[in-house]
């Protein structure tokens, strides 16, 4: 049977993990596939971060056999991989890093696999220990610093808004530190987004940069169908009391007095954070401000790419970090009820049998007043920080 869409997984063989890999340089395995391949990308529920994904291969030829001393292929790890799908003559990258292992599967039927397990340039990230001596710095610049003394590529990398953006972290020194550590330490100690994109680039987003968002896609009721969904309505998110403590061991605290008494207290530490005291002031107010009061969200959804109402260039358009809507209609009747929500988590699965998106979900929160705040420092170059309720205004140094 003939589906909407071409899949495509590729291995550049011969090219070093710190070298970009151009398209002369894929061989094409797809042929090969044997029944489906997986992919992941994003913030895991448990924090976790790096993205993987799995292939079966069929090798009854044995040219991508380790055993075989004439197989055709140079296997080793960490060689380059990609996976795409051509939808409508257009292709969509999904994911790209690395394949770490090619085992062998010998099943009892005598059917020759090649299990392929791949990870993303985290996984690289994490082989390389430096010598640091940071200044003080805003955060998307720490992370290119990073990535310029690890050596990893320009074309690799995608830092948006360029180093000026981000929160200022105080100066770090540290002999031995491992790159990736201290790359997710700075985008945690402002509650950014770090993650490999599809196109393998090393991705950081300050924490304002979801604000004012688009939606870029409509699920359920009023959009794409979904096979499956998870709405929660829990305490999973709620946050009252934001405490935050520096290396030296000072503590800046936020709480919301009335969500402490209604649901009690609910705290969210945060240690060790190398901030200065105008940006640790303001974090846990970030924090309690956003999750006070529970939450009913839509945890996860999954649609069916067989669906012939799932529109596929749609689903392997997405991002992390994208802003989808979705939608429900009550069984009891009423209004429609609707939920902004950022792609946390996104999951291919595609093959010859049932092929799935599977995305993990966030509330949306607007912009609100820490929108304006960031207007203010856009328009005065001024990291404006106050506790409005307290102390009135006042200007970081």
């Amino acid at each position: 049977m003939t589906w909407g869409w071409t899949l495509h997984f590729e291995v550049a063989f011969d090219v070093d993990p710190g070298t970009v890999a151009v398209d002369g340089d894929f061989t094409d395995l797809t042929d090969r596939v044997h029944s489906q391949i997986t992919t992941t990308m994003g913030l895991g529920r448990d924090g976790s971060r790096g993205g993987t994904a799995s292939a079966d291969l069929n090798n009854r030829d044995r040219a991508l056999d380790p055993t075989n001393a004439a197989a055709t292929y140079n296997l080793v790890p960490m060689r380059h991989a990609r996976i795409a799908v051509t939808v409508d003559a257009t292709r969509y990258p999904l994911w790209q890093g690395y394949v770490e292992t090619w085992s062998p599967v010998w099943p009892e039927w005598n059917q020759g696999l090649i299990q392929v397990e791949m990870v993303d340039a985290l996984a690289w990230l994490a082989l390389k220990d430096l010598d640091v001596d940071l200044p003080a710095q805003r955060s998307l610049q720490r992370i290119a610093v990073l990535l310029n003394d690890a050596g990893w590529p320009l074309g690799l990398r995608d830092l948006v808004g360029g180093i000026d953006n981000g929160i200022w972290l105080e100066g770090f020194t540290q002999n031995g530190a491992n790159v990736r550590r201290v790359i997710e330490d700075t985008a945690d100690a402002e509650d950014g987004e770090l993650y490999v994109n599809a196109t393998g680039q090393v991705t950081a987003r300050h924490r304002h940069y979801r604000f004012d968002a688009t939606s870029v896609l409509t699920v359920g009721t009023s959009g794409m169908p979904v096979a499956s969904v998870s709405p929660v309505y829990d305490t999973t998110w709620l946050t009252n009391i934001g405490r935050i403590e520096l290396e030296d061991g000072t503590v800046y605290e936020a709480a919301d007095a009335a969500s402490v008494t209604a649901y009690g207290p609910r705290v969210f530490p945060v240690r060790d954070l190398p901030l200065p005291w105008f940006e640790a002031n303001e974090l846990p107010k970030w924090i309690v401000g956003r999750y006070a009061e529970p939450l009913l969200w839509v945890d996860q959804v999954a649609l069916a790419w067989r669906d012939p109402d799932v529109d596929v260039a749609q689903l392997a358009g997405l991002e992390v970090g994208d802003l989808v809507t979705f939608t429900h209609q009550p069984p009891g009747g009423g209004a429609v009820v609707s939920y902004d929500l950022h792609v946390e988590r996104l999951r291919h699965q595609i093959g010859r049998g049932d092929s799935w998106t599977v995305l993990d979900l966030s509330p949306y929160f607007g912009e609100g007043v820490w929108g304006q705040w960031v207007n203010d420092i856009a328009s005065t170059g001024t990291a404006w920080v106050s506790d409005v309720a307290t102390e009135g205004p006042k200007w970081a140094p």
